[in-house]
């Protein structure tokens, strides 16, 4: 069970980096390297509606997120892609699951809010996106956030990976090995509870999630969901898992953040 346990714990730390090549032409992106050597593709829009910060999740890519820039540049939204530290062409030692993740997170909406300072700023996270965007410390200064699949504390997410390997007993086991999560990476694990930012997060935010999602289950989300105090909405993604939630309903999914977004940019005019 051990073993099991640190195998996991490798798995999700160990980085994930990879050339990623250049941007798609219809993107009409330019290669962008922001502080701490953070690589990502920035895509301006005419429109001048907003700006759009898109996090993958973990040991993904700026590439996974190509659908939603496509739908929101169709909205006449400016986008920018990144890869996370640790993934894709960004520097990184190893992924922490959100907690040094989220300076990247900070650099990137300076960034934006450099370009375009004069309209709001948005965040769509996924996973490790989404945990990184809450953990962050100060709270980016954003206008909305959309949050997919997020856990709400490590422990939970570490025994619900376990026990997708081996069951509720190795779940059961994995508790008592969470602690070397900080011990291996370095870092303080009591930090890694998004459902805690959460709480003092008063930005408007939907959050969704797979209704058969394993790693982050519906009961996480729902917890993660209660914390947030200011304007909130939740999308229970029927019959996905912890998936690309784009991919899995793309119409849907453009409805209901479109409609979301839109709602967000009509509240701050």
């Amino acid at each position: 069970m051990l073993g099991v346990c640190l195998f996991a714990l490798h798995q999700l730390s160990n980085p994930n980096r990879q050339d990623v090549g250049g941007p798609p032409e219809w993107l009409a992106a330019r290669d962008v390297v922001l502080s701490g050597d953070i690589s990502g593709w920035y895509s301006a829009s005419a429109g001048d509606r907003a700006s759009v910060l898109l996090l993958h999740g973990v040991r993904s890519d700026r590439r996974s997120m190509l659908g939603r820039a496509k739908f929101l540049r169709e909205s006449g939204f400016s986008v920018l892609l990144i890869d996370l530290p640790a993934h894709g062409e960004s520097a990184g030692r190893s992924i922490t699951f959100g907690l040094e993740e989220s300076v990247a997170v900070t650099t990137a909406v300076d960034f934006l809010k450099s370009k375009t300072p004069e309209i709001p700023t948005f965040i769509i996270g996924s996973s490790l996106g989404g945990a990184a965007a809450l953990l962050a410390n100060p709270s980016p200064d954003v206008q909305a956030i959309v949050l997919e699949a997020v856990y709400d504390d490590i422990d939970n997410a570490f025994e619900n990976r376990v026990r997708i390997r081996v069951g509720d007993t190795g779940a059961a086991f994995a508790r008592r090995v969470v602690p070397l999560i900080g011990a291996v990476l370095g870092i303080d694990r009591e930090m890694l509870r998004p459902v805690d930012a959460a709480a003092s997060t008063d930005t408007p935010v939907l959050v969704m999630a797979g209704t058969l999602d394993q790693r982050t289950t519906v009961d996480d989300t729902q917890r993660l969901f209660a914390a947030f105090k200011g304007p909130k909405q939740l999308w229970l993604v029927e019959g996905a898992k912890h998936q690309n939630l784009f991919r899995y309903n793309e119409s849907e999914y453009r409805r209901i953040v479109g409609a979301f977004l839109e709602g967000a940019v009509t509240d701050l005019q």
